[in-house]
């Protein structure tokens, strides 16, 4: 069977220069007041996948790297650059002293300072965090925003979050992020930029980080995005996916990371027709596991693509099997490598639905049309 590609995502952030430090911090603050506000952004490792990212070869054979992880390798490190770079402009610049705190809508409020790295002159750029009167869906939310000039009522956000911080442990907590590229390429628009080259798309993900519910001493992530319309490479092709990353981490010490991605897009890359492909990962300590692929759609016709593939604890391939069925519900093995018997090992010696791995179908649909809805039409939508 032919190498599958899974187009990729653009990595890329909203830049702009830091605000100039300042040396004094004004003694009217509160600053453990200031402290409890500033815990409301999220840590980028409880929204950063954990899949193997250093392997290498384009093999698919027993022995070689396994194919599977390898192929999702690039949207590991596409999802995490983007959370970590989203995330780090934000604290970069709450790491600062608040230029004001708003009693009345009890927020603070850094900026507005100079985007230095805009072609536009008076482009500028402010971060708040307002915590929500109670009853809200999210206790704090925060923003970074573009405006020109000084007038806060016309900033733009191109971050936006919601967050329910853990008071008592900043490693736990629930929330959405929404990255708007569309956001700040209409704003650059609007201000006379040429915006030809810049990024498109949106980005939304929910996220919960804490203890399992199950009575264990166990710790739970689990993340769920949404990419809309995101420029793929060289910014010609338009990539649509949804995804679903999880680690259960034990007391012991074992973990077990799952992924599931359902990707819109030239998969096959025979003509420009768009695939539909459903990969779903499963590693036990960043090593041992199963992935299972679906393909549909595209260049694919009526035909249903079905790969299974085990891995041994260095995520060496130790079984693949390919198996195409058509209209007429004939199947058709492609190809094989190694045994079954041998290859998948308990418990990955069953279809990953039979151990009740979580999926994107297992995903609240409301939860998870209210981030396609995010991706799809941005804040307002």
């Amino acid at each position: 069977m032919k190498k599958l590609t899974l187009p990729a995502l653009l990595l890329a952030a909203t830049a702009c220069t830091m605000p100039p430090p300042v040396e004094t911090v004004d003694p009217t603050i509160d600053q453990a007041e200031l402290a409890r506000f500033r815990r409301a952004v999220p840590k980028k490792q409880n929204l950063s996948a954990a899949l193997p990212e250093s392997i290498a070869g384009t093999g698919a054979l027993v022995g070689d790297p396994a194919v599977y992880p390898q192929m999702a390798v690039p949207h590991v490190v596409g999802v995490n650059t983007l959370i970590g770079n989203i995330l780090d402009t934000v604290e970069a610049v709450v790491a600062t002293p608040p230029t004001l705190f708003n009693s009345e809508t009890h927020e603070f409020l850094w900026g507005p300072f100079d985007n230095g790295d805009s072609p536009l002159e008076g482009d500028k750029a402010l971060v708040y965090i307002r915590e929500q009167p109670e009853g809200e869906d999210f206790q704090f939310v925060f923003a970074f925003a573009r405006l020109m000039g000084d007038d806060v009522a016309s900033a733009v956000p191109v971050i936006w979050g919601g967050v329910n911080p853990n008071p008592d442990d900043e490693d736990q907590g629930s929330g959405v992020l929404l990255l708007d590229f569309e956001a700040s390429r209409a704003f650059g628009e609007a201000n006379g930029a040429d915006v030809t080259t810049e990024a498109r798309g949106r980005f939304a993900a929910g996220f919960a980080r804490g203890p399992n519910d199950d009575g264990s001493d166990s710790m739970v992530t689990i993340v769920i995005g949404s990419f809309r319309g995101f420029n793929g490479e060289g910014g010609t092709e338009v990539v649509n996916v949804d995804h679903l990353w999880g680690n259960v981490t034990g007391a012991d010490g074992n973990t077990i990371d799952f992924m599931n991605l359902a990707i819109e897009g030239n998969v096959l890359q025979d003509t420009t027709a768009a695939e539909t492909l459903d990969m779903q990962l499963v590693l036990w300590n960043r090593g041992l596991g199963r992935g299972e692929v679906v393909l549909t759609g595209g260049d694919a016709g009526a035909n249903i693509g079905d790969g299974t593939e085990c891995w041994d604890a260095a995520v060496e391939q130790q079984y693949y099997q390919v198996v195409v069925t058509d209209e007429a519900g004939t199947e058709t093995v492609i190809e094989t490598e190694g045994d079954a018997a041998t290859g998948c090992p308990a418990p990955f010696d069953v279809p990953l639905a039979d151990l009740g791995i979580p999926t994107l179908a297992d995903v609240d649909q409301g939860i998870l049309g209210a981030l396609q809805n995010a991706a799809e039409n941005g804040l307002g939508g």
